[in-house]
């Protein structure tokens, strides 16, 4: 199953005029970063915060080596991923 998150917060089944932005919305969770008019607003301070984590990660742990043995599979359609990323430290 995939979840098409390129639509999220904008199923009109379940907000009064979806397509519009509004920050006040009831159950206006964000699931992605959006893009334009509908972009997240922290969008940079959730970056910052991913580099930071990414830094020390290395800092403490090392540069990750992927892990040979397992043939990995790129998935997906909208968003296109590895199907698992096996890595070692």
């Amino acid at each position: 199953m995939q979840i098409a998150l390129a639509s999220a917060n904008r199923d009109e089944r379940q907000f009064i005029e979806a397509a519009d932005w509004n920050p006040r919305r009831e159950r206006a969770a964000m699931v992605t970063f959006g893009l334009g008019l509908h972009g997240c607003l922290g969008m940079q301070l959730a970056r910052l915060e991913m580099e930071v984590l990414a830094e020390r990660l290395l800092e403490r742990c090392g540069v990750p080596s992927l892990m040979g043995g397992s043939a990995i599979k790129i998935e997906g359609l909208t968003f296109r991923r590895p199907n698992f990323l096996p890595v070692s430290f």
